[in-house]
């Protein structure tokens, strides 16, 4: 099974910090990575237990913009960061690729955007992803809130982990006559557990989070 990730909805993020973290402006430098039940993501390695069902799946694209970030202090004030603007950021938007380009995608496919939606931006670039719809019945950009940074922290990854993603997912079923996997449609029932675990559902997000260290 080949499983493709693009979140084109940008998730806004909220990191909360110590007490006597960033007295004064600094640089901070935001680490994520990509992993898979807790194994450092490789698009050439397969995967096993994934899903309700137990599948193997082979991930051949993992993208996804975060946008909005900022840092909260213990008094519930929020500083926004600053991004240094590259290819892969603009304004305050960031284009996190973990792919290496090497598959052509097939298979099942996750990709969340904004949905139903008048005015909307096309395209996938970080420029266009700050384009926000006129107005959109379903956004889909969660606010995905990490507490516990402080600055002598800042090396250790945030972690994006697939496999929680996809826990309560059955990635070898597909509604009938739907795109294969989930594309964001508000009746594919494929999409409702993906979105409860974005943090677009009832409960928690269950995707990103603090790690102190990756297995090889």
């Amino acid at each position: 099974m080949k499983v493709n990730v693009f979140l084109a909805s940008v998730a806004s993020a909220l990191i909360s910090v110590s007490p006597a973290a960033f007295a004064a402006a600094q640089p901070v430098t935001l680490n994520f990575q990509a992993t898979v039940n807790g194994k450092a993501f490789d698009c050439q390695q397969d995967y096993t237990n994934i899903g309700t069902q137990k599948s193997t799946v082979q991930v051949q694209d993992f993208r996804l913009y975060v946008s909005g970030l900022r840092l909260v202090n213990e008094q519930g004030a929020e500083v926004p960061l600053t991004l240094d603007q590259n290819p892969f950021q603009y304004q305050n938007v960031a284009l996190l690729d973990f792919e290496n380009a090497t598959g052509m995608p097939q298979g099942y496919f996750i990709h969340l955007g904004s949905t139903e939606c008048l005015g909307s931006a096309k395209g996938s670039t970080p420029e266009r992803a700050t384009e926000a719809p006129l107005q959109c019945e379903r956004p889909n950009r969660p606010t995905i809130t990490l507490d516990g940074f402080a600055p002598e922290q800042s090396q250790l990854p945030i972690r994006l982990d697939l496999g929680r993603l996809l826990s309560t997912s059955n990635v070898n079923q597909n509604q009938p006559q739907t795109a294969a996997g989930c594309m964001a449609g508000k009746d594919d029932t494929d999409c409702a557990a993906l979105f409860e675990q974005l943090g677009l559902g009832q409960g928690p997000q269950q995707f990103f989070f603090w790690e102190t260290e990756v297995t090889p």
